[in-house]
């Protein structure tokens, strides 16, 4: 069993190593690392690839992934709705989509597994993975960190 780390929107490298391996083992207890894809994520911007980051509490980042709490001081979160929208409002079926993913990042989760966990849950669907497993496991992981970072 491959075991994953748990990034809050995957790369398609993700994706094709939980297809290879039969399923999706997601790593729910691991140090959070800053700088990694576990609280950043990648967009084909319009001027090129735009990295958006969610920010975290400075104090909570030191302990392991569950106790990462996000900080909502700032507004990333309008920032990063307007960079999806410049970047993919255009496209064929985003209005059928975007609502399903800000849902669960207007809510304000506390913790960022609270925010990533649904996220994956969703695009698993989105992307008709049924025929795969996806859980959540409690295991360090057993994959190249330098495979997705």
């Amino acid at each position: 069993m491959m075991v994953l780390p748990l990034y809050l929107l995957p790369p398609v490298e993700w994706y094709r190593a939980g297809i290879e391996a039969g399923g999706f083992y997601v790593s729910v207890q691991e140090p959070y690392v800053k700088q990694t894809l576990r609280n950043r994520y990648r967009i084909a911007g319009p001027n090129g690839v735009q990295a958006l980051s969610v920010p975290v509490q400075a104090d909570s980042a030191r302990g392991e992934l569950n106790q990462v709490q996000i900080a909502y001081a700032e507004r990333w979160l309008s920032e990063h709705k307007h960079a999806c929208q410049a970047a993919y409002g255009k496209s064929p079926f985003y209005e059928f989509y975007d609502y399903r993913i800000w849902d669960l990042f207007e809510a304000k989760p506390v913790h960022l597994l609270d925010l990533s966990r649904p996220l994956l849950e969703r695009l698993h669907g989105f992307l008709q993975l049924h025929d795969l497993p996806l859980q959540f496991v409690h295991q360090p992981r057993l994959i190249d960190r330098a495979v997705f970072v």
